[in-house]
């Protein structure tokens, strides 16, 4: 197993910390040795969320952390809960509840049977002598599921103790829907999901629509996708965790073919990530009554509104080890 499967991009010393958390689960590109496949190592990265890491580099800065799994989503998929698996996919029995999800019937559930390629199509990750055990589930959902719920929990309640509310933006990357029966989501850049409606304020989700809108980025609301298993797990609005799922199509910066990065595009989705980090800290901290459990306004906002930003606890650097790379 890796020792550092996770790593938080924390807020530099002497930042004030805004109630923002960000996280990518997807845009890991560590294939640990334990993990068995018959593909190309040059088919993972259509899999994953690449690059999204890169253009959340800024956030950091304005006071929100970054959580940001390191390993592949073909070894384990932190978008799925940990009973979301097929037992058919594997190679003895599974002795405990599952449960067979759209998604896993699809063959992408806590642990992906395929990699969709843009040339190839349906590429089998593994066959029938190289599936995973049950010990083998176990041992990925211990080392690296459970560590990453465990750190993003503390995260957010931390966000919230100081605040009086979190807000967990959850980052991913799409392709660009091309489907006949999808004209309306042709020309969408960017994608927002609050389980319909169910996983925030609608002040979130307002706030972050009219904000990218504004910065040239069409925008859809869940549709096609609304958020799965991580919204579902930590987003309790009316105990103060708001939460929304923003999915940005790749060729907003990216070749999505050649997953070559497009160096301006880059640079013009970082800089309004890092924007949006800022003006969403500040309209949050502005507004906390809208995202604060009714039973704590009355005892905090005093504090909250008006001292947030000067009593924020100052942040700290976590370092990077080392990995195997598969990154093209």
């Amino acid at each position: 197993m890796v020792n550092q499967p996770l790593i938080i991009h924390d807020v530099p010393n002497g930042t004030r910390r805004s109630p923002i958390v960000f996280d990518t689960p997807h845009s890991g590109t560590v294939v640990p040795s334990h993990f068995d496949y018959i593909c190309e190592p040059s088919d993972f990265p259509h899999l994953s969320d690449l690059h999204v890491e890169k253009f959340l580099a800024g956030i950091p800065a304005t006071g929100s952390p970054v959580l940001e799994m390191l390993i592949h989503r073909a070894c384990i998929d932190l978008n799925r809960s940990e009973d979301e698996l097929n037992p058919a996919a594997l190679r003895d029995s599974w002795t405990l509840p599952y449960k067979l999800t759209p998604y896993v019937q699809e063959g992408f559930g806590l642990f992906a049977e395929y990699v969709r390629h843009p040339d190839k199509g349906m590429v089998n990750i593994f066959n029938e002598n190289l599936r995973p055990d049950s010990a083998e589930v176990q041992n990925r959902i211990v080392s690296y599921h459970r560590p990453y719920y465990e750190t993003l929990q503390k995260m957010l309640h931390h966000a919230r103790d100081e605040h009086g509310f979190a807000l967990y933006c959850d980052m991913h990357s799409m392709r660009r829907r091309f489907k006949p029966e999808e004209t309306h989501l042709h020309d969408v850049d960017i994608v927002l999901g609050d389980l319909n409606g169910t996983a925030c304020n609608p002040a979130l989700i307002d706030f972050a629509a009219a904000y990218f809108e504004q910065t040239g980025y069409k925008t859809s609301r869940n549709d096609p996708f609304s958020g799965a298993n991580l919204l579902r797990q930590f987003s309790t609005p009316n105990d103060g965790i708001h939460c929304i799922q923003i999915e940005v199509v790749r060729d907003q910066y990216m070749n999505p073919v050649t997953l070559e990065i497009d160096a301006e595009k880059m640079e013009r989705l970082q800089s309004v990530m890092t924007g949006f980090s800022s003006a969403l800290r500040d309209y949050a901290l502005h507004h906390a009554a809208e995202f604060m459990p009714e039973t704590l306004r009355e005892k905090t906002l005093p504090h909250a509104s008006s001292n947030a930003l000067s009593n924020a606890s100052m942040g700290t650097s976590t370092p990077v080890s080392a990995f195997k790379d598969v990154t093209p």
